[in-house]
């Protein structure tokens, strides 16, 4: 199975194998595909999901990866279109049809296109390609039947696959081929009040004004919310309630001194141990994963990355970069292994950079905020002047 990233082809490979499903490095690399087996006509089949990729043309390792599988010469391959974003999917399709090797192509997310009012001429580009394309929303689970009865087909016929249209993949013919395949009723189009504000989102005005609003106001939830369960919930609860008996328990059997001390004393592991961990790190840690699953939810991450493309293009990321960037305030570790999924080692190397240097974790920021709360500036600055008399 190829196709660009983010058609659903996760989806289908999903519906197709079930939970018979493992996770495998191609060998040399950090970048991951997924197999999984599924009966066909009481036939054994395995299905390899290649990584997400928007042509052949190796730019990248995963675009490498997706060559070496298909000169691997496979017995079908299954190429998933874009319904939403026809003209790029149709390039890597005529790509795929040069490797001779017996293709489907499967159309999703056609719900998404005909609710943008988009006309799909399926029998137009059946005929210019001289292959079967199906039509599928996979998340509806319709039209894998189909899916499953072409590729059994293809296997059991066993025929030498040659190439049957004389289109070059280029993107001059890709283009040729979205204008007679696609219509827009653009008579027809009435945005909603939430798709005119996702065009907003995405713009320099009023997106970044508003991306750094949602920003200041994410930052004031996590640390509010973190700071109103640390010293009305949890402080009250281990310093009013847990602490003094086990205090207690441990002074009626060990006599005072050194082991007490490193018990139970000021900084007596017992108590911090549990007081640091669970009444200041725990809170801001569940008040920031709280606000980024909102964010995540909300549909908001995708368009601010889309937002910040220009800019971290300059210094050789994608807008997509945000979000393993957001991550690492939760948590350096689950934003470093994240930057496995990208494109190329240089994003891998620049991110995992930035989150190791720049971005404290909200562990550390939640300890930051409870130490110099205690003082003020003008106390501070009194200090500093008392040391310098």
């Amino acid at each position: 199975m190829i196709g660009p990233p983010n058609v659903g082809k996760s989806v289908i490979f999903n519906r197709l194998t079930g939970i018979h499903v493992s996770i495998a490095n191609y060998a040399g690399t950090t970048v991951e595909y997924f197999a999984g087996k599924t009966k066909l006509n009481n036939e054994e089949v395995e299905i390899i999901d290649v990584p997400g990729t928007y042509s052949l043309d190796a730019t990248n390792q995963a675009e490498k990866i997706a060559i070496d599988m298909l000169n691997e010469k496979p017995n079908t391959v299954v190429c998933v279109l874009d319904a939403n974003n026809i003209e790029s999917s149709i390039y890597l399709l005529l790509q795929v049809l040069e490797k001779n090797i017996p293709t489907i192509a499967v159309l999703n997310r056609i719900d998404i296109a005909e609710k943008k009012h988009k006309q799909l001429n399926i029998d137009y580009l059946k005929r210019e390609l001289n292959i079967d394309i199906l039509p599928c929303i996979a998340i509806k689970n319709i039209g894998i039947e189909k899916i499953k009865n072409e590729i059994s087909n293809l296997l059991k016929s066993n025929l030498i696959f040659k190439k049957k249209n004389n289109l070059e993949p280029s993107w001059k013919n890709a283009e040729e081929l979205t204008k007679n395949f696609l219509t827009i009723n653009n008579d027809e189009i009435k945005l909603s009040k939430k798709e005119i504000w996702e065009e907003r989102l995405i713009k320099p005005f009023p997106g970044i004004p508003i991306a750094l609003g949602v920003l200041i106001l994410t930052f004031g939830f996590v640390i509010g919310i973190g700071m109103f369960l640390r010293n009305f919930l949890l402080l009250p609860f281990f310093r009013g309630l847990i602490f003094p008996h086990m205090i207690a328990g441990l002074q009626s059997i060990i006599p005072e001194g050194i082991v007490l001390n490193i018990l139970i004393g000021e900084y007596g592991f017992l108590i911090k141990g549990i007081e640091w961990p669970i009444t200041l790190v725990l809170p801001y840690v569940l008040s920031f994963y709280a606000a980024f699953s909102f964010l995540e939810d909300s549909g908001y991450l995708p368009r601010l990355g889309i937002l910040l493309d220009g800019i971290f293009n300059k210094i050789g990321l994608s807008g997509t970069n945000i979000i393993p960037i957001l991550l690492g305030y939760g948590c350096a570790i689950p934003a470093i292994t994240s930057t496995r999924a990208m494109n190329t080692y240089k994003e891998r190397v620049i991110v995992s950079t930035m989150i190791s240097l720049s971005i404290p974790c909200i562990s550390q920021t939640g300890a930051f905020i409870s130490l110099l709360s205690t003082q003020s500036i003008m106390e501070a600055t009194e200090k500093a002047q008392d040391k310098s008399k």
